[in-house]
């Protein structure tokens, strides 16, 4: 872990789920996401980090289609031979925002 201070501004919930990644150049990838929230998301990925925005496809219910959402690495630390990105969303649309909460305030009660 990180001895940096925890500087998010919303609330997570855990999620453990594969992701998919299309980073700036087109390329994309597969990574492991750990939390989530209304403003971002942490995920552990291998390679360099990514300059420009990358585009996030992330399951969150097996009811709903996955989130496709926008956002670019604001911090990055080492970990088990690759990093973990924090990603802040960007331009997310009011109706993904209230979906993350409702997600988010399921798994705290759970």
């Amino acid at each position: 872990m990180s001895d940096e201070p925890d500087r998010r501004t919303s609330p997570r919930a855990s999620l453990f789920a594969g992701i998919h990644v299309v980073l700036p150049d087109g390329n994309e990838m597969e990574a492991t996401a750990f939390d989530i929230g209304r403003r971002g998301i942490s995920i552990w990925a291998s390679g360099v980090r990514p300059d420009g925005l990358v585009r996030l496809t992330i399951p969150l219910d097996e009811s709903e289609p996955p989130l496709v959402v926008d956002g670019r690495v604001v911090r990055e630390f080492e970990s088990d031979g690759g990093a973990v990105w924090g990603i802040e969303f960007v331009d997310l649309p009011e109706a993904d925002a209230m979906r993350l909460a409702r997600f988010v305030e399921a798994r705290k009660e759970a």
